[in-house]
């Protein structure tokens, strides 16, 4: 109990930074971007202890796809490294993230295809083969469905 008036109060004063850093005139942001820093320190702790079963397998889900955008990970390596069953893993996965364990490697895979056309110098097909795809058409479908033009004309944009 008190450890949550003390977060109270912390809260109550890091939202009341505005005023402070207007009424004593900071003559350096220093001060106020310690303050943010602090704030969302404070944030980001107490999301954590407050997120639920499932948000935590969404985040360790995420984080295994993630390391394995090259590879085809499997539901079975997936849910052991989880400590969860395949079929509870999916049903929990699709509930607290709002779609499929594919569709979110897939996504997770534009997004770094995206990264790699603007910022390197990888063809096409390597930056494909990088993500996971085998067959170039296949990736410039998925690419094009996600972000509405094919990888070359991304990239040729993004330049």
């Amino acid at each position: 109990r008190q450890r949550q008036m003390c977060i109270r109060d912390r809260r109550r004063l890091l939202a009341e930074d505005r005023s402070v850093a207007a009424s004593d005139e900071l003559e350096d942001g220093l001060s106020l971007l310690l303050w943010r820093e602090c704030a969302a320190r404070i944030g980001d702790r107490e999301g954590a202890m407050r997120m639920s079963r499932g948000a935590r397998l969404v985040e360790r889900v995420d984080a295994e796809l993630r390391t394995r955008l090259n590879e085809h990970p499997r539901l079975d390596t997936i849910a052991r490294v989880c400590g969860v069953s395949r079929r509870h893993l999916t049903r929990l996965y699709r509930r607290e993230a709002g779609r499929s364990i594919h569709a979110q490697l897939n996504a997770l895979r534009m997004q770094r295809a995206a990264v790699l056309l603007a910022t390197s110098g990888l063809t096409v097909l390597q930056v494909a083969g990088e993500v996971g795809f085998e067959n170039p058409s296949h990736f410039a479908r998925a690419f094009r469905d996600c972000y509405g033009m094919l990888p070359s004309i991304f990239r040729s944009r993004a330049h």
